[in-house]
């Protein structure tokens, strides 16, 4: 309080003081410009020239804050733009996994220029583009985000491999991810798509070099490797099928070449097997048959035994009937020895060996076998009786019972 009032009583008596001073010599001051001549005392002119210079300090000042709030406003229009398109970009991205394909392209698209990140806009426009039957537009995108993301060109290549992939273009989508893979390690979304792609080429060759990366990097499960494994070797097997391409040394040195476990595989025996009867490689399928149903019995290749046309079929014949005593009651067994039966022309015990098989299990190949061999035998009202019932379990016939005679 007492220095207020202190500071007043200065300021009283400086003004006191200035009085008297102007009171005593006003002074004198003349300005001329020209033709033009202001005279006035020296404590006027003092007195304008600091009121000038207040208001050119006010100026300067209300000049400064005009610029600093214009580039303010500047930025606050800036954030608030930034805010609206991050808020589109969120819901062009919600759109999008909702599968509003339309909306989420338009939201996604609208403001790419005003987004930090623009990456997930464009990749996100790709996939609504691409769902809505328009790649081109899809791969436009990808490359416009090529052309301004960095370091963003594997995430570019996965999308465009994955789109292609969607679009049965299996060698644009593999060329893709060629290219991914050589901007980076055994990536497991690219192993993932890799995978797919050579399923669709049906590239079996390609698909088990790959296996052991699908391994190494957790991609598979081990119950699937094997899968695909067993895929890829029958894809192969189906592949050898045509003999104009394969020969018959190609085929069984494919063969023998395979692991140990494949030979030891019922279903993969068996699909071997009918290529080689295919081929009438019977020797070797009957050679082969024999050797596996000692070690593995399995209805599948017993039937397929009595199919073979072996070079020696009473041997055949009865190399099956040294298995009998232990499988009486084997429905499979019978029907294969009544089939190697017709091969030697013992019409009778071909006709036992089939009776025996259908009161066990009766199938339509056994109806099928009874019915070609009664017809033979001139019993054609059974053979007929036979036939029917062969056609109807095979699915052939509708099961319907049809009138004795047509009047």
């Amino acid at each position: 309080m007492i220095r207020y009032f202190l500071i007043a009583l200065g300021a009283l008596l400086a003004a006191a003081g200035l009085g008297v001073l102007v009171q005593r010599d006003p002074g004198y001051m003349l300005l001329a410009i020209g033709n033009v001549a202001i005279e006035t005392s020296f404590w006027v002119a003092l007195l304008l020239f600091l009121l000038l210079l207040g208001a050119g300090y006010y100026l300067l000042r209300l000049s400064h804050f005009g610029w600093s709030g214009g580039s303010r406003l500047a930025r606050y229009l800036g954030q608030r733009r930034q805010q609206r398109s991050n808020r589109q970009s969120n819901d062009g991205l919600i759109a999008l996994v909702e599968g509003n394909y339309d909306k989420a392209k338009r939201l996604l698209t609208r403001h790419l220029d005003d987004v930090d990140e623009p990456l997930l806009n464009y990749l996100g426009a790709a996939y609504a583009a691409n769902a809505l039957g328009d790649p081109r537009e899809a791969s436009a995108l990808l490359a416009r985000a090529e052309r301004n993301t960095q370091g963003a060109n594997v995430a570019i290549e996965l999308v465009q491999a994955r789109l292609l992939l969607q679009n049965g273009r299996l060698e644009e989508s593999l060329a893709s991810l060629t290219r991914a893979q050589r901007n980076t390690a055994r990536h497991p979304a690219v192993l993932r798509l890799l995978k797919s792609v050579y399923l669709g080429l049906e590239d079996w060759d390609a698909l088990l070099a790959l296996l052991p990366d699908l391994k190494k990097h957790g991609v598979t499960d081990a119950e699937e490797l094997e899968t695909l494994r067993r895929h890829c070797i029958l894809g192969q097997l189906k592949r050898h099928s045509d003999a104009s391409k394969t020969s018959d040394e190609e085929l069984a040195h494919w063969w023998h070449k395979l692991p140990k476990d494949v030979h030891q595989d019922d279903t993969m025996v068996a699909s071997y097997v009918r290529q080689l009867i295919s081929r009438s490689m019977d020797r070797e399928a009957e050679n082969l048959l024999r050797k596996h149903l000692r070690k593995s019995w399995q209805r599948e290749l017993v039937e397929l035994y009595g199919k073979v046309a072996g070079p020696e079929p009473d041997k055949q014949l009865l190399t099956a009937e040294a298995w009998l005593p232990e499988r009486t009651n084997d429905a499979s067994l019978l029907l294969t020895l009544g089939r190697l039966s017709l091969r030697n022309q013992l019409w009778g015990k071909a006709r036992e060996y089939f009776d025996n098989s259908y009161r066990l299990d009766p199938g339509h190949d056994v109806c099928a076998e009874l019915g070609r061999l009664l017809a033979y035998l001139g019993e054609h009202e059974r053979s007929a009786a036979f036939f029917q019932e062969s056609l109807q379990k095979s699915g052939g016939a509708i099961d319907v019972k049809l009138p004795s005679r047509i009047s």
